[in-house]
Parts: structure tokens; sequence; C-alpha cells
């Protein structure tokens, strides 16, 4: 099984709902925190813990927020073709919230309704239901998501919520929470993996450990020692050497732009080496 470091508590409570749920036994938890925290790689942590599960899947979205059972809808899509064998009321309460039947849906019918669904699911294998960013569900999909939440003791099914803390979501609030506080230093700089080399993924650190203040450097301490920091003598040459280096474009540029005015200036200077010309007009004397 994959090990997400820094996350032991949260990963075995999620183990301990998917065993439940693998004995028929249901539960339902909303993993909370900031944003950025980690809630959807314990989501996605737990989809591949779910071995022998069928695993649905959905997310809310801030522009559906207003689009009634715009979730549900989503995470039921891949069970329309069990609707014929759910009872008429359940069938046809489903097929007006989604869309399919005209009429205006009753919240009781439609959450008991999907109970019955994914229930049927269930005599296969266990199930397991994802609901990612879930502060952005719709209204209509909250309740109807929380009713068979509070719903699912007596089925092998497990529901995972990921929502914002706080949500805003009186309906998730009652349900059992997972709060998520940020990773130790030294929990931040390691990785997720199985013994034997598997699945990896950094997590990023929330702040500088011991050793690196600010923006120190991110090399392996073999690699620091093999290329150690320079000191005011190795600093002061290299000023010196760009010094110098500046100094010769400088000169270089300098001599280019004198050898270019000089060209520029000798056909002036010659034309002023030339003799001038000087013209002379013979005029008569006055009164001839």
């Amino acid at each position: 099984m994959d090990t997400l470091i820094g996350r032991h508590d949260e990963t075995s409570r999620l183990a301990a709902l998917l065993d439940a749920a693998r004995q028929g036994q249901g539960g339902a938890l909303v993993v909370k925190g900031e944003p950025g925290i980690g809630k959807s790689a314990l989501l996605d942590w737990t989809e591949r813990s779910a071995t022998g599960f069928l695993t649905m899947r959905a997310s809310g979205a801030e522009f559906e927020t207003e689009l009634p059972f715009a979730a549900l809808h989503q995470l039921s899509s891949p069970l329309f073709d069990r609707l014929p064998a759910l009872p008429t009321p359940h069938r046809t309460a489903l097929e007006v919230a989604f869309g399919l039947d005209a009429g205006d849906p009753d919240p009781f019918l439609v959450g008991a309704a999907t109970l019955g669904l994914l229930a049927e699911t269930t005599r296969e294998r266990p199930l397991l239901c994802l609901v990612d960013d879930a502060h952005w569900l719709d209204n209509a999909s909250v309740r109807a998501l929380a009713f068979l939440a509070r719903r699912v003791a007596a089925e092998p099914i497990a529901v995972v919520f990921a929502a914002r803390e706080p949500s805003g979501l009186p309906e998730l609030d009652a349900l059992p929470g997972l709060s998520l506080a940020g990773l130790a230093p030294r929990a931040g700089q390691r990785r997720t993996g199985r013994a034997g080399g598997g699945r990896t993924g950094t997590v990023r650190r929330p702040r500088p450990g011991p050793g690196r203040r600010g923006g120190g450097s991110g090399l392996p301490r073999t690699l620091r020692s093999a290329h150690p920091r320079p000191g005011p003598a190795d600093r002061a040459n290299a000023r010196r050497r760009r010094s110098q280096a500046l100094g010769g474009r400088l000169r270089s540029g300098c001599r280019a732009v004198v050898g270019r005015r000089d060209r520029d200036a000798r056909p002036q200077a010659a034309g002023r080496d030339r003799p001038a010309t000087r013209q002379v007009v013979v005029r008569p004397p006055p009164g001839r």
C-alpha cells in the first residue's frame, strides 16, 4: 500500500473507513483544510488503496454551483444503465432531477433513489465515492449526498469528501471530519513511495528547514561540499575579471568610434588642403 510521508494518522483513518466498507459497514468522512494542503492527494491515495472497490468520482465547480444536481449527475452518470432496476418512484425522481423527464424533483425521493442506485452496484463489489472540491457543490447535490452519507452504515459504501475549511456548508459540517494541518519541515522534503520502488510524488515543504535560510541552495550536501561557496578573495577576483573584460570592450568600442570619425573627416580635410582658386576681373578705367 502507498505511504504518504507525514500523513500516517490521516491515511490510517481512511484505511479504516475502507476496511469497514469491505465488511459491509459503510461510512463517510470529510477531509478539510486550506487550499493546497493536500486534500486531493489524500483522495488519490484513497482511490489507489481501494483494491476491489468500484470507484466513482466527482468534483464541485464554481461555475456549476447554480445548477441543481450537477455534481450528483456527474457522480451517478456511470450508473444510468441501472435506473430500470429501481422502483418506479425512485427512477422517476432521478429522471426528473437529471432532466430526463419533466416535473419538480422531490429532495427526499432523490436522496433515497441515489442510495438505492448505489446499493444496486454493491451486489458485485464495495463502492467508493470520492467528491473533491465539495465546497463548490450545488445546494441540491449537497443535500442529496449528505442524505446518502448518513445512511450508508448498513451498506458496503465509503464516501469521502474534500472541502476547504470552513466549507460554508452545514450539511458537510455535520458529517465526521478530518482536519489537515501543515506538514513538518522534514516530512515536507520527503517523497511518497512503496518499498522496492513505487509511486513517488514530492510534497512541497511549508517553510525552509534548518541550515537553509530564505533562498538557500537546494543542492544535496554532497554536491555543496564538492562545489564550496566562493570566499571573499574569489569574489574580488571575479569582480576584477569582469572589470577588465568590460574595460577591454569599452576601449575597443572607443577605437572603433574614433576610426570611423577619422574616415568621415578625411574628404573634408582633403578639400581644405587644395589651394583656393582666385578669379581676377579687369575693368576699364572710368570715363572711357
